[in-house]
């Protein structure tokens, strides 16, 4: 069983996660974010093949295009995780290919999972490496704590990590 999760960057640097989809297959998963890429992009199915390896994987397909950037993941679920649990709880890290799911029977329990963990996060920020809110620090939960996200700013560059609540569609 595989997931694909997807994350784009629009050209002010807005992030946003789409809700992940559920395939059977690697190849189903990989194919559909082929196809989601190139129906954004305006682009061939052919163009993407091309353009979408980086990091040397075929795990995560990624387009840049005048300061719009999208990416889509595809990761295993791990086998000691039911496939009955229905509530997937993504993380995705702008500095790391890495994208972990959890797996929730229920939505409560996915959503504690992301209050939890974006605390966590925002803790080790602000008070281990000294970040500070509204300077160099964003942190955005969402009205209904179905996604957050944590921006730390650099000189050169910022660190994104967002979470998001999703549900599973499954697809051939």
């Amino acid at each position: 069983m595989y997931i694909l999760t997807n994350v784009s960057e629009d050209e002010c640097g807005q992030v946003y996660a789409g809700k992940p989809d559920f395939f059977e297959t690697e190849e189903a998963a990989i194919s559909n974010a082929r196809e989601n890429l190139a129906e954004d992009f305006g682009i061939s199915v052919d163009d993407i093949e091309c353009k979408a390896q980086e990091g040397g994987t075929p795990y995560v397909l990624s387009m840049s295009r005048n300061g719009r950037f999208e990416a889509y993941t595809v990761s295993k679920i791990p086998e000691k995780c039911s496939v009955d649990k229905k509530i997937p709880l993504v993380t995705h890290y702008s500095f790391d290919f890495e994208t972990p799911v959890s797996l929730f029977d229920t939505e409560e329990e996915a959503l504690q999972e992301l209050k939890t963990q974006f605390e966590e996060e925002l803790r080790i920020q602000t008070e281990e490496n000294e970040h500070v809110q509204g300077e160099d620090l964003e942190a955005v939960i969402s009205p209904d704590s179905a996604w957050a996200s944590i921006t730390i700013y650099y000189d050169d560059q910022k660190d994104v990590i967002e979470w998001s609540i999703g549900s599973l569609r499954q697809r051939a």
